[in-house]
């Protein structure tokens, strides 16, 4: 499909805690519990006992706990020192590939990638921009060399599209302040439609 959106995301963790490529694997894939000793696991309903010796992140699936999604929830990490992990390879054209495809915004994968930065929350777990100056200039060029390779993208945060306040930070503010142009800024208007 068509790539139409750059998504923007927080990890929802306290300011200051870095957070790996493996723990978003593991919160995105590990199982998730469902009634009567089911679990989802790899989107796939399957019993608790019957659970795979894999592991994730040198984490055997047993004790896992997460979402049971079929994949991570986002094509890049943004560390707390800038740099930058790629979590789900992708090959930079126009098109999103089945195999390229995360799990960021329900109806919105197959024609979105989804850029996540560790942090977002305060110490107390209240929605915070604890983007560090680092984290901050690497999203600046992520964007900036992703609106160069796409110059019709939309970039928007995850909060325009769902009711959370995720990623903690106005993007269509920040994109204006980081002089990325009007037709890049996604708006809540009419004239975006999905």
């Amino acid at each position: 499909m068509q790539l139409k959106y750059l998504i923007i995301h927080c990890t929802a963790t306290p300011e200051g805690r870095n957070v790996t490529a493996d723990e978003i694997r593991q919160w995105h894939i590990g199982p998730s519990d469902r009634s009567g000793g089911l679990v989802m696991y790899k989107g796939k309903i399957i019993y608790k006992n019957n659970l795979p010796n894999e592991e994730i992140g040198g984490v055997s699936v047993k004790t896992l706990r997460g979402r049971g999604w079929s994949r991570v929830g986002y094509s890049d990490l943004i560390m707390l020192d800038g740099s930058l992990i790629n979590l789900t390879p992708f090959d930079q054209n126009d098109e999103v590939d089945y195999n390229e495809m995360t799990w960021g915004v329900q109806g919105l994968n197959g024609v979105s990638r989804h850029i996540v930065y560790a942090g977002g929350c305060d110490k107390k777990m209240q929605p915070k921009d604890t983007r560090t100056l680092a984290q901050r200039n690497t999203l600046k060029t992520y964007v900036e060399y992703t609106v160069l390779r796409h110059p019709d993208i939309k970039i928007a945060g995850h909060n325009n599209f769902a009711a959370k306040a995720c990623p903690s930070f106005v993007v269509s503010e920040w994109l204006e302040q980081i002089s990325i142009k009007e037709k890049n800024i996604f708006r809540n208007d009419p004239d975006n439609t999905i």
